[in-house]
């Protein structure tokens, strides 16, 4: 006990000594929860991104992740804007099935013929960039497409575009479209 301190001092010290422990708590438990949403949506997208090219209608029936490779010259005008085009690719290397990705994508048919489909796999240097927004490194431009809405009325198509960060263990959300049709 310091002496020349009432007991009311000593509680009030006490007092803000737990509640200094108890805010860097929050703060230490904050980081965690928000790492372990970073690093959820790290995995959901590298998943995500490994079995993407399996599916027949891209975004209809769930989220369809996948690398954007260009496919006409980067910088076209089309309306004032610049825009690139661009068509979805997978890379081999993230595949869940690398060998079957090759062979291509099967499909669904009413007979016992087993078809495939090509599915346009790209390499590493071939894929679209973009910038890390926390370390500014160029890092793969990856997007994702959901219907969200089926109805006799109209569609709903939603589109997000990420920056997939492996050296920050990030997927940062560059732009988000939704279209209806």
């Amino acid at each position: 006990m310091k002496t020349g301190q009432t007991f009311h001092e000593r509680a009030a010290a006490a007092l803000a000594k737990v509640k200094a422990e108890a805010a860097a708590l929050r703060s230490r438990l904050e980081k965690s929860r928000q790492a372990l949403q970073s690093n959820t949506s790290l995995s959901q997208a590298l998943e995500g991104l490994g079995r993407g090219w399996r599916h027949q209608r891209v975004g209809k029936y769930g989220p369809t992740w996948y690398f954007l490779r260009y496919s006409a010259p980067k910088a076209e005008t089309l309306g004032g804007l610049k825009v690139s085009k661009s068509e979805m690719c997978w890379l081999a290397e993230l595949a869940d099935d690398p060998e079957e990705m090759r062979q291509g994508r099967r499909l669904n048919t009413y007979s016992d013929k087993l078809e495939r489909v090509p599915v346009a796999i790209a390499t590493f240097e071939e894929i679209e960039k973009a910038e890390c927004p926390a370390c500014k490194a160029q890092v793969p431009l990856v997007e994702c497409m959901h219907q969200t809405r089926d109805s006799y009325d109209y569609d709903v198509w939603e589109t997000w575009h990420y920056a997939l960060c492996l050296e920050c263990e990030t997927v940062t959300e560059l732009k988000h479209d939704i279209d209806e049709y």
